[in-house]
Parts: structure tokens; C-alpha cells; sequence
């Protein structure tokens, strides 16, 4: 079996002289993976960060979605308040029946309760804002 060499560096070689060539030391290896790691170790909460705050937005804006299409639903109809909900009831209000981005289910509860989401009891930013 052959052996294996790392790239090599350039030593020298600012005239026109000859260049040598060294291979990579271990040292400048463990310089360029710690700088790795710490760009990494920097990074990596902010981007977790920001992806769990933008699927929260997104779930606030269907859950008003889904209380604006109860509210034609309840203007429209006449229904009694107090008479649970399903997708069927809504489907002609909206589009599709949207889905929380963090895996959670949502509650469409009744007229004059809110709509819910399940991921709310992990992230409390999972409910209906305030008009």
C-alpha cells in the first residue's frame, strides 16, 4: 500500500528563485480546525436561534389566519359560539389548513375560544398574538 501526503505548503519564492516545497505540520492543521470550530461554535446557536424564532412567527401568523377564517365563519353563519370546530368547517375560509412549522398540531377549539397550537406547552411564543 502507498502512503498517503498532505498537501504541500510553499516556502520561500519571492524572486525568481527555486520554491520548496514542505508538507502541512500538525501545528498548522490544529490552527486552521480550531479556527473552524470556534467560527462554528459561534454560529451555530445564532443560526438555531433564528430558525426557532421565525418558525414561531410563522405559527403566530397561522393561528391569526385561522382565527380571521373562524371569525368570517362565525359573521357568515350565525353558529352558536359554543360548537367545536373542524378543518371542514374552515376549508372554504382558507386555502388550506396550515401546519405549525415546529411539528405541532393546532387546536381549532370553538368560536369564542382561540385557536391553540400543541408546541406551545415547549415555546410559549406558539399563540395567538394580540390584534
Amino acid at each position: 500500500m502507498g502512503s498517503v501526503e498532505l498537501p504541500l505548503a510553499v516556502v520561500g519564492g519571492g524572486g525568481g528563485g527555486r520554491r520548496r516545497w514542505r508538507p502541512f505540520t500538525l501545528a498548522d492543521l490544529l490552527v486552521v480546525l480550531s479556527a473552524v470550530g470556534l467560527v462554528l461554535a459561534l454560529l451555530v446557536p445564532w443560526y438555531l436561534k433564528s430558525r426557532a424564532t421565525t418558525q414561531a412567527e410563522i405559527c403566530q401568523r397561522n393561528l391569526r389566519r385561522i382565527e380571521d377564517a373562524k371569525a368570517l365563519l362565525a359573521f357568515e353563519t350565525k353558529r352558536d359560539p359554543q360548537a367545536k370546530l373542524n378543518a371542514e368547517d374552515l376549508q372554504s375560509y382558507l386555502r388550506w389548513i396550515p401546519a405549525c412549522p415546529s411539528g405541532g398540531q393546532y387546536d381549532l377549539g370553538r368560536l369564542n375560544r382561540p385557536a391553540t397550537c400543541s408546541y406551545a406547552e415547549f415555546d410559549p411564543r406558539h399563540v395567538v398574538p394580540p390584534p
